[in-house]
């Protein structure tokens, strides 16, 4: 049996570790996908998110064309 470490509503810290990013990446996701005016409702509170919102987020990123990054440095 796989038992799911996760909760069913994460807190912005186990939503950036469930989606393997960092907490201020998991704000702008939620600005990005029209969840921003929720985080801002709950300043000073703690805010949870639920764990089926973020799997539809992470499928959102993963249909999403990456940009090119772009090099750093000096003259190659």
């Amino acid at each position: 049996m796989n038992v799911d470490p996760f909760p069913e509503y994460l807190t912005i810290e186990q939503a950036a570790a469930y989606l393997s990013v960092s907490p201020g990446q998991v704000r702008r996701l939620l600005r990005e996908f029209g969840m921003g005016e929720f985080v801002r409702a709950q300043i000073g509170k703690e805010v949870t998110i639920r764990k089926r919102d973020l799997a539809a987020i992470a499928a959102g990123l993963s249909s999403r064309p990456q940009a090119p990054r772009r090099r750093q440095g000096g003259a190659a």
